[in-house]
């Protein structure tokens, strides 16, 4: 899958020290070859800008303070990690007490969201602020109280898009975007996926089985429970491809930090869902990369589709979520997508979308007023994006075939084993 002139399909050094500052302590492996891509510039560069864009910079820098490489790396290179990890540290406090406010204002009219993502793993499940990185601050709302929500927030000072796209919004999304001058954002959710989703997720249950938390925060705030946690995780999973290694520790750390999970839960709620698969993906990727203690029938896919578990064993996700994403192929996105799909119709309706072409909330706001397309219409763009995905296909049947020949390549096609 990555895309840099290695002969084969192995991640980088690069990668391998990343994953090992990731694991959690009691299980970090041995930092082999960190000394050099850490103390060399452009080593050092490469790596901290793949942490960054896996999402996953402030905590292997955090990680790295309590090992015994920080005391043998030059004085001048700590320093200069040191003052990267003394950045994201402030930018975490910030997004903290922007939080805390954003929960207050809203607590003065009645309003108590269910913090999602970022922040909610933060509450639950990370004891310092800097190893969970947010973009944005999620929150869901009970759908009557989403305009009043909106309101309260715009009082508050943040700016919300356009009444044409906030329509839009409400008929094909599931929240709105508000943004503050100060450049934090906030987004507002009354669902937790697309209406007409192929995996839908339930936010009445997640609202249902909800807890108050008080931890790290300076205001009683409502979070997921951990199962629904990990659900939503997976649930991200699916939606971009295993995009992000931040997932994957998100994961193991949700299993590593609360109590005994309620596994049949998330089998039957995943199953529910259509997100099987994803899940199985999700759960052997934690176990592999940061030997995560989950339960080997959902980790393994007992029981699902042998075409699809085959299919995401040649794609090499393990290879893929550890590599650049600005580097990925985005035929790789849509293959996963393709595989992760637990039927065939689902894969179908997967190729379909890439034929029609992507159609972002704002296109459709911008179109309202217009003539609806024919569904089934296709789109330039979506020929050439399928045909790839095919030359794609054949590549990676070409790769898997070349891997039997060697003993890694056939290690590497045994992922669910």
């Amino acid at each position: 899958m990555l895309r840099a002139k290695r002969p084969t399909n192995e991640p980088s050094s690069h990668a391998c020290v990343l994953v090992t500052l990731t694991q959690r302590a009691a299980v970090r492996g041995e930092l082999a070859n960190a000394g050099a891509v850490l103390a060399e510039p452009d080593a050092r560069t490469s790596f901290l800008r793949l942490a960054r864009e896996l999402g996953v910079e402030g905590l292997a820098l955090n990680a790295l303070r309590t090992t015994p490489l920080a005391h043998s790396l030059p004085a001048d290179v700590m320093r200069t990690l040191d003052a990267r990890l003394e950045q994201l540290r402030r930018q975490a406090l910030l997004w903290d007490l922007e939080r805390d406010r954003v929960l207050h204002v809203l607590g003065q009219r009645r309003i108590t969201p269910l913090l999602l993502k970022g922040s909610a793993l933060r509450e639950r499940v990370y004891d310092d602020a800097v190893e969970r990185s947010m973009g944005d601050l999620d929150l869901l709302v009970a759908s009557e109280e989403m305009e009043q929500s909106v309101a309260t927030l715009r009082d508050a000072g943040y700016v919300s898009e356009s009444e044409q796209l906030m329509d839009a919004y409400r008929l094909h999304h599931f929240h709105h975007l508000l943004r503050h001058p100060r450049g934090f954002i906030v987004e507002l959710h009354w669902g937790l996926t697309d209406p007409g989703s192929r995996v839908p997720l339930n936010e009445n249950q997640f609202g249902a089985r909800a807890s108050i938390s008080s931890r790290g925060s300076s205001v009683a705030v409502r979070v997921p429970s951990p199962e629904d946690l990990l659900l939503h995780t997976v649930s991200q999973n699916e939606d971009d491809a295993f995009g992000l290694l931040r997932r994957i520790v998100d994961i193991d750390r949700i299993v590593a930090r609360s109590p005994p999970l309620d596994w049949p839960y998330v089998a039957r709620a995943a199953s529910d869902s259509g997100l099987d698969l994803v899940l199985a993906v999700s759960l052997r990727l934690a176990h592999l990369l940061l030997r995560t203690d989950v339960p080997a029938d959902l980790s393994r896919g007992t029981g699902l589709p042998i075409l699809s578990r085959l299919h995401l064993a040649m794609l090499d996700p393990a290879a893929w979520v550890v590599s650049l994403p600005s580097e990925r192929r985005p035929s790789g996105y849509d293959a996963i997508r393709l595989w992760c799909a637990r039927t065939w119709g689902a894969r179908v309706a997967r190729a379909a979308e890439s034929l029609r072409g992507a159609q972002t909330v704002a296109m459709m706001a911008e179109d309202a007023d217009e003539p609806r397309e024919r569904p089934w219409r296709v789109a330039s763009s979506g020929v050439v994006r399928a045909a790839k995905l095919g030359i794609y296909h054949l590549a990676v049947y070409g790769r898997s075939s070349l891997a039997l020949a060697s003993s890694s390549g056939r290690r590497r096609l045994r992922f669910w084993n």
